[in-house]
């Protein structure tokens, strides 16, 4: 029983990071266009 309940928590936790991670690379995608039009604006 306490091994099926790590289990849960390891799931919620992978769940959760997978979140996080989904919502950094949503702002990263957005962010990405803006410093790529900076870059060049700036000469590179």
């Amino acid at each position: 029983m306490l091994a099926a309940r790590d289990g849960g928590a390891a799931a919620d936790r992978s769940l959760a990071a997978l979140s996080v991670l989904r919502a950094l690379r949503d702002q990263l995608g957005e962010w990405e266009p803006e410093l790529i039009a900076s870059a060049r604006a700036a000469g590179a």
